[in-house]
């Protein structure tokens, strides 16, 4: 492969990366680190809703799937009986097939064999030929809760694309998915463009709902449940924080219905929960395909605890923040505010290697609880932490310098992005330092962490060449 392709590749997918296989460098005498792959920061097109069937049976009928393989995955069917098409695109295409799952990950059987000759390198077309099965990515990765169509047939249209220096598997990064054939047969689209983002209902000027203003008691920060991210309520609006108050209310108050009538914010319920609220996950779980009612316009939550130890286990979380919160003095400076918390996470955690391999208490709460995880973990605890203080921040992610993929923090004080790594921090002295606080591009990628390529945010993604970061680190 060409250095010219090679370099096309990554920097295409190292915005695929968030939330994938992250492994970091050794850093001194730190682990190898690896980010989650999870299921649970799933969301349709970004928060765009998909194109689907209206009968809602079709939809309901598919039933959630969590475990890496599932009965209803489609069979790869001999190519004897399959019709054959051969097509020439430079990515864009619309594929019609079944979506399965198996231990590889998402994938789509397509109805006819597929030859196909990608163009987008000029120097160099790859050419795949007779394809039975074509993969996709995490839904993490493309914004694509892929759950909902498993074991169905569908029509999707998107871009195929190669991952990495891997020039013999061909992926798809679906626009859109439409349950049922919405178009004849397989073919090339190279026209095909993304759909455009919903216009942004957002308005900084519209008071938030009270309960959700950073809260400060007697001199110190206390944890709000209510609060979300301004990020997230640049990606999804004013009324979302009416519905989410709402949300965390039945939540605190042990009920299993909340009223959602806005389908969309059902459908990226899930993502925001991820990012935003790191206690659901403890014992309450949701999924959009069995747990919206869209005709009663009703989300349903399943607890596994009772209410009181529900209560119980409330009051030890939000202890367990505060504990975080309670170095940081509300009178000092957004980068002071910035540092005491970084620094009392970063003694605070320790690298669970087993959660590594397993993809198990990789989410944000255990970061707070148990003081472990991985990096994807420590990112978004970091960025949860910065909202209770009243600080803008998201997650980054690029490949480090050992090639495998990493996440770290984005923060934004006094109008100016720097980087934040917690994970390399606490591998480094014990986390006793700021080596990884408020770096600048150049230092950021100076021992090859996202030299690739970085792509920045939660939702609502971009390359770094859209942020402005730093010139000189902090």
């Amino acid at each position: 492969m060409t250095k010219k392709i090679k370099r096309a590749v990554i920097l295409f997918m190292v915005m695929l990366l968030l939330l994938n296989g992250c492994k970091q460098k050794p850093v001194e005498s730190s682990p190898a680190l690896e980010s989650s792959s999870t299921e649970n920061a799933e969301v349709s097109n970004n928060g765009q809703e998909s194109r689907e069937d209206s009968d809602d049976s079709s939809e309901a009928s598919s039933g959630g799937q969590t475990s890496e393989e599932d009965s209803s995955n489609p069979s790869e069917t001999s190519e004897e009986n399959q019709e054959q098409i051969s097509f020439s695109t430079p990515g864009g295409a619309v594929i019609i097939g079944t979506v399965g799952r198996d231990g590889e990950g998402w994938f789509m059987i397509p109805e006819q064999v597929l030859s196909i000759e990608l163009t987008c390198f000029e120097d160099q077309p790859l050419n795949f030929q007779e394809l039975t099965r074509i993969h996709m990515f995490e839904s993490s990765e493309d914004g694509m809760d892929k759950s909902i169509y498993l074991g169905k047939t569908v029509t999707v249209e998107g871009q195929l694309r190669i991952y990495r220096d891997y020039t013999d598997r061909l992926y798809l990064l679906p626009y859109t998915i439409s349950i049922g054939k919405t178009a004849e047969k397989c073919c090339a689209a190279p026209n095909l463009a993304w759909p455009e983002q919903k216009e942004n209902q957002y308005d900084p000027f519209i008071p938030l709902p009270e309960k959700m203003q950073v809260e400060a008691q007697n001199g110190q920060y206390v944890y709000n449940p209510y609060a979300l991210s301004t990020e997230i309520l640049e990606a999804y609006g004013n009324d979302f924080a009416d519905f989410y108050v709402d949300f965390v209310d039945a939540f605190l108050n042990y009920q299993t219905t909340v009223v959602c009538t806005n389908k969309q914010y059902a459908e990226m319920l899930n993502t925001v929960l991820f990012y935003e609220f790191p206690m659901f996950s403890a014992d309450c779980t949701y999924q959009y395909v069995n747990d919206y009612n869209k005709a009663a316009g009703t989300i349903t939550l399943h607890y596994s605890v009772s209410e009181s130890e529900h209560k119980e286990w409330i009051r030890q979380f939000t202890d367990a923040v505060n504990g975080y919160l309670q170095v940081v003095d509300p009178d000092e400076s957004d980068v002071q505010k910035a540092k005491a918390i970084y620094h009392a996470l970063c003694i605070a955690i320790d690298y669970d290697y087993a959660a590594m391999e397993t993809r198990e208490g990789i989410d944000a709460y255990n970061a707070y609880v148990n003081q472990s995880g991985v990096c994807t973990t420590f990112a978004i605890a970091y960025s949860q932490l910065l909202t209770q203080v009243g600080i803008k921040s998201t997650i980054a992610s690029g490949e480090a310098g050992n090639d495998e993929g990493h996440v770290w923090t984005m923060i934004n004080v006094a109008g100016i992005n720097y980087f934040c790594d917690p994970t390399y921090e606490c591998g480094t002295n014990d986390g006793n330092g700021y080596v990884y606080f408020g770096l600048s591009y150049a230092d950021r990628i100076q021992d090859g962490t996202g030299q690739n390529g970085i792509f920045i945010g939660k939702v609502i993604g971009k390359d770094v060449s859209q942020v402005t970061i730093a010139d000189e680190s902090l």
